[in-house]
């Protein structure tokens, strides 16, 4: 079977994932990560070598001669002396009193001695040499200038998370400043998340904000300043952070817990120091609670750390005082290694840590696959943890950490983890919770979203009447699980399509101790829904109350308000997940995916693969949407052929575009999940949109660089939507036959390619931002189309609180600093750019997309 799996030469692979949109993690939140800057090689100068943003500043000029205070400088005269005979002489007509120091003509050179008070000056001397055949002249430029001074600003105190805005002294430098940098300045500090930006990259700046990360402690920051006369100053900042400690036994709370039900992809900053793991309902397989947190291999912006072996995602709780804990006291947890991502190998390890009373983190548990065994090919299921915190921990700063230590080369080897508690009753698993185990699913029986007018006609087909609900109850007891609800509500229109019981009947509702009910439900009736919800629920979708917005999300709500669960301080989680939703959108495409890639697939050369849609009514093809993820191997110079096929799936599309390459957004954009749009264009590069008549079309790729299968180009495979696997076909380079995964008689996963056609009377903009997540704030930007000028009108708040960042329809990044009421874009070619704006204290970004016609 292996023989035949790889002699048609299509592989399944498990991806790098950009822990990625423009289509982001359950909840569209975008990671609030500010990257800036890469490491620049420096050559030999003053200037100490650096890394971060900033510029190389490389001052020095070719032609002129640098000398510091108090050094002496040889320097070459190089006077051509042809044609005026031997036994000349070399003089000086300029040095005496020169502004630069002592000098002195030793053999053909001149030499410079700065003077140990010099400051910064630049000086012309002229040398002649002269023999019997006459006298010819040079000149010879020298800068004098002090040396760099280093200077020690008064630390700055700041809380964990906050931005502040300082600056160094250019008024210091003898020149006007000329270029700044950063550069390493080594400390203990453990946070890795912390970020610092100029105010501006327009002119050269300094001032600039640091960003603090959630750690506690000191972080050192050096600020290099540079004037004219290449001299660069050392400003040595030092930010105290300072966080507020938990303190349990104290207030009424008795826990530290998280099972990660909350809503965003990020973990929650107050109970967690690090950003590096990924919060999802995606990647576990029946979880104990709705939500888990992935040791995923990927940095918070969704890249590799790299490296190899070693340790990558951390996740570090906050500061814990346990002084007035007095018992035993327990840390317990969940692990599922690999989930519906690539199960870790023999040498992965997962390894849980204590902080001592020094600050020390000693190891204490290393958790390996050996303690999962399974069979081939299966899943392992979740499994119980729990380990004693000693007496020598409870100290007032404890912490614990869990690190994954992989390869580091991407989404390989992962481990999901849930229900995280800290508390005297965590030595056995048993809590007084009620919890959803995962979120709905799509309110449509064929697709994850689809354009409307395509829906209209065929709402029966299309809608779904069944619903899937996945409960586990965690307590020690028998349980009831009423009063719930099912709800679904338009949010565009605010129509609310039904409310009903979710579990009606006594047997449903009803949960023994430990049991997990996996129900699927018929709306249409049966004993829990009398009478049924359904037909009023068509009814709806069949008016045309949904029919103006361009834009429709239909969310689905389960909800339990059982009030006899455990509700102490600290146990938040245990009601939050008693509530899960999700959106259905209604946009200008097609989707089978649910927008998270947990897998990926690749073709190798001239091989091809294609995905089938259904057009319900005559329309317009614009663009094609893909997802890839991160592999291994950089994949980016590869190229492959874009086709479609309209009505059957053979050997001559309607339309092929050639020689395209995938691109990143996450490299561009804080993003994770990101798609690439690529509108339909011809060779000339007009957009050139495709008819497509009612009935089947099919979205395919053609591998055109050679590869050896991991090193081919990847594309997303959403494991949570299998029946899309019956939707995918293959066609190996040598044959004309295509054939669909299931009729390949080798084990293909079952999932959902990450392809989307874009339909309608308009075509996106390349590598577009999917816009169905609300901006967390308003802002007015006019005029759009802007020519010279955009102005930006915040609805609230000062604009110091406000930093924005443009970028290109090519995801390149051309301006970012504190937003103005006005930004010049005169010197920008016409064209759609994405304008991000990001406000201090508050999570996500505005994202806006503007036409600029300044230059041809």
């Amino acid at each position: 079977m292996k023989h035949l799996f790889y002699s048609i030469l299509f592989v399944l692979i498990y991806p790098s994932l950009s822990a990625q949109v423009e289509v982001p993690l359950q909840g569209n939140r975008t990671l609030q990560r500010f990257y800036a800057g890469q490491d620049i090689p420096q050559a030999e100068s003053q200037e100490p070598a650096f890394r971060g943003p900033g510029r190389a500043c490389m001052l020095e000029q070719e032609g002129k001669s640098y000398v510091n205070a108090g050094e002496t400088r040889y320097i070459d005269t190089n006077i051509d002396t042809t044609g005026l005979g031997d036994g000349g002489q070399l003089s000086c007509l300029n040095c005496d009193g020169n502004p630069i120091g002592t000098t002195a003509i030793v053999d053909d050179s001149l030499q410079v001695t700065a003077a140990d008070d010099i400051v910064g000056v630049e000086y012309s001397f002229t040398l002649e040499y002269c023999a019997s055949g006459g006298c010819r002249q040079g000149t010879f430029t020298v800068v004098g200038r002090r040396r760099g001074q280093h200077y020690f600003p008064p630390t700055i105190g700041l809380d964990s998370e906050e931005r502040v805005l300082t600056q160094g002294q250019a008024s210091l430098l003898p020149g006007p400043l000329a270029c700044n940098k950063f550069i390493d300045a080594p400390d203990r500090y453990e946070g890795r998340d912390q970020r610092f930006y100029f105010t501006t990259y327009v002119d050269v700046d300094e001032s600039f904000y640091y960003a603090a990360s959630r750690y506690a402690g000191v972080d050192s920051v050096y600020l290099v300043l540079c004037d004219t006369f290449a001299i660069c100053d050392t400003f040595h900042f030092a930010f105290n952070i300072q966080r507020d400690t938990i303190k349990l036994a104290v207030g009424g709370r008795e826990v530290f817990m998280d099972d990660f039900s909350h809503e965003g992809f990020l973990t929650d900053p107050s109970l967690w120091l690090d950003a590096d793991t990924y919060v999802n309902r995606e990647f576990g397989v029946n979880p104990p609670s709705v939500g888990i947190v992935t040791f995923d291999g990927l940095g918070p912006k969704g890249q590799p750390f790299g490296g190899g072996l070693g340790a990558a995602d951390r996740l570090t709780s906050t500061y814990l005082d346990l002084q007035s804990i007095s018992g035993d006291l327990f840390l317990s947890f969940w692990v599922q290694p690999g989930g519906l991502g690539e199960r870790p190998r023999p040498q992965d390890e997962l390894v849980l840590e204590y902080k001592d009373f020094n600050g020390d983190w000693d190891e204490f548990a290393v958790i390996t696959v050996d303690s999962f065994p399974v069979a081939p090919g299966e899943i392992s299921p979740f499994r119980f943890f729990s380990y004693p915190i000693p007496p020598l921990y409870k100290h007032g700063a404890f912490q614990f950490r869990l690190t994954n230590y992989n390869n580091r080369n991407g989404i390989n080897n992962i481990w999901q983890v849930d229900y995280i508690r800290l508390s005297r009753f965590a030595s056995n698993n048993a809590i007084d919770d009620i919890t959803f185990t995962s979120a709905p699913q799509t309110i449509l029986s064929n697709y994850n979203s689809m354009p409307w007018r395509h829906f209209k006609g065929v709402e029966e087909a299309e809608l779904s009447p069944l619903i899937e609900v996945n409960a586990r109850n965690l307590s020690s007891g028998d349980r009831n699980a009423e009063p719930s609800f099912i709800r679904v509500e338009e949010q565009m229109t605010g129509v609310e399509l039904f409310d009903v019981s979710l579990f009606a009947s006594g047997l449903e509702r009803n949960f023994a101790s430990g049991e997990f009910k996996q129900r699927t439900y018929d709306l249409r009736g049966g004993p829990l829904f009398t009478p049924t919800p359904y037909n009023g629920y068509l009814n709806q979708m069949r008016s045309g109350v949904f029919d103006a917005p361009e834009q429709l999300l239909f969310t689905v709500t389960y909800g339990l308000e059982n009030a006899s669960q455990q509700q102490a301080p600290g146990y938040e989680a245990v009601l939050r997940n008693d509530q899960v939703s999700a959106t259905t959108v209604f946009a200008n495409y097609f989707a089978y995916d649910d927008g998270t890639a947990e897998s990926a697939l690749v073709a190798q050369e001239d091989d091809q693969i294609a995905v089938k849609f259904t057009s319900t009514v005559d329309d317009t093809l614009r663009a094609i949407r893909m997802h890839f993820p991160h592999m291994i191997s950089d994949v980016s110079n590869q190229e492959f052929n874009l086709k479609v096929w309209v009505g059957q799936l053979d050997n001559e599309p309607e339309f092929v575009m050639n020689f395209l390459r995938p691109f990143y957004p996450d490299q561009a954009l804080d993003t994770l999940q990101g798609f690439t749009t690529y509108p339909l264009t011809n060779t000339n590069g007009d957009l050139a949109p495709l008819y497509l008549p009612a009935g089947d079309f099919y979205i395919g790729w053609e591998q055109l660089t050679n590869c050896n299968f991991t090193d081919c180009i990847p594309f997303g495979l959403d494991k949570n939507t299998p029946e899309g696997q019956a939707l995918s076909y293959f066609k190996r380079n040598s044959t004309d036959e295509w054939k669909a995964f299931p009729d390949l008689g080798i084990p293909v996963p079952a999932g959902a390619l990450m392809v989307r056609p874009v339909v309608g009377s308009e075509t996106p903009g390349p590598t577009a931002v999917d816009e169905v997540a609300v901006p967390p704030f308003q802002l007015r930007i006019f005029p759009n189309p802007a020519r010279d000028i955009l102005n930006i009108l915040p609805a609230e708040g000062q604009y110091e609180d406000f930093h924005i960042e443009l970028y290109n329809s090519l995801g390149q990044l051309l301006h970012q600093g504190p937003m103005p009421p006005q930004l010049p874009v005169e010197q920008y070619e016409s064209g759609l750019y994405l304008l991000r704006v990001s406000r201090m204290g508050v999570k996500g970004w505005a994202q806006y997309k503007v036409i600029l016609t300044g230059r041809e």
